[in-house]
């Protein structure tokens, strides 16, 4: 009766094939076939959650489900399924308004009965960035945005990693006419996922005395270094856009000079 061989994660084993005159049996069959198949588990598990797509991910117009919509999934592996999907893009399934509000969601892709499926969830992904944390192994991290006081997604797209909102800079003003003389934190949360470690923004600085150029300083936190130095005309206004790295709380650090001001939007951030 035939047996089932028990494939190992390994390449170890040189492939061994019988020669006439050999006994043919199961195990001369066996030291031929196994490290046929431990090689093939090892190259399995090595492209699990291997993921090949447009690395677009927007969230729009509502059509017939969150207005949160996917680009097309050239190959993506999941335990023994090769999955892919079609299309310009598709719209990821559900019903408004959605349960958390002001609130993170990552996309995920899983193996629905052999076909990519898309869903949401409150739950982050995992320290790799690659899956669910409550799923790994299963559930593909795709990207993340948020929700609203009402449960709505909040526009913005994304191309591989790098997220962009799609608001007016009202909707996203991390510090308005900061006046701080010595570092001073910035909180960032709300426009930026708990696995952010880069920020972009962009700054207004206002000279307000007329009496000198207006000076201000940007850093990842108020103890660290100056990491981007910020200057205006006398009784004028610089605008300046850049990324930079944040703190686990997505916080960064701020100072002026005492005839400053400064005004600070998170345009998005990178994965």
């Amino acid at each position: 009766m035939p047996a089932n061989i028990t494939d190992v994660d390994a390449f170890t084993t040189t492939v061994v094939a019988p020669v006439d005159g050999d006994a043919r049996n199961a195990a001369s069959v066996t030291q031929g076939l196994q490290p046929l198949a431990n090689r093939t588990r090892l190259l399995l598990n090595a492209s699990a959650g291997e993921l090949r797509w447009s690395g677009r991910l927007r969230v729009g117009a509502v059509g017939t489900g969150l207005g949160v919509y996917v680009g097309p999934v050239q190959s993506l592996v999941i335990g023994t399924s090769r999955l892919s999907q079609s299309g310009a893009e598709t719209e990821v399934a559900g019903s408004l308004p959605l349960a958390g509000v002001s609130s993170w969601y990552g996309v995920y892709a899983y193996d629905n009965a052999g076909t990519l499926a898309l869903q949401v969830s409150l739950d982050a992904r995992d320290e790799t960035g690659v899956w669910k944390s409550t799923g790994v192994g299963t559930h593909r991290y795709l990207g993340s945005f948020r929700t609203d006081g009402s449960g709505n997604p909040i526009a913005m797209e994304a191309v591989c990693g790098s997220y962009r909102w799609l608001t007016a800079p009202a909707a996203r003003t991390a510090l308005s006419t900061g006046t701080s003389t010595s570092a001073a934190s910035v909180a960032c949360a709300a426009y930026a996922p708990p696995h952010a470690r880069l920020l972009c923004v962009s700054t207004l600085l206002h000279e307000t005395g007329g009496a000198g150029n207006g000076v201000g300083s940007l850093g990842q936190t108020t103890s660290g270094a100056v990491l981007a130095q910020l200057r205006s005309p006398t009784s004028g206004n610089a605008t300046q856009s850049l990324d930079l790295p944040c703190t686990s709380a997505q916080a960064i650090s701020y100072s002026v000079n005492s005839y400053s001001e400064l005004s600070l939007y998170v345009d998005g951030w990178r994965e």
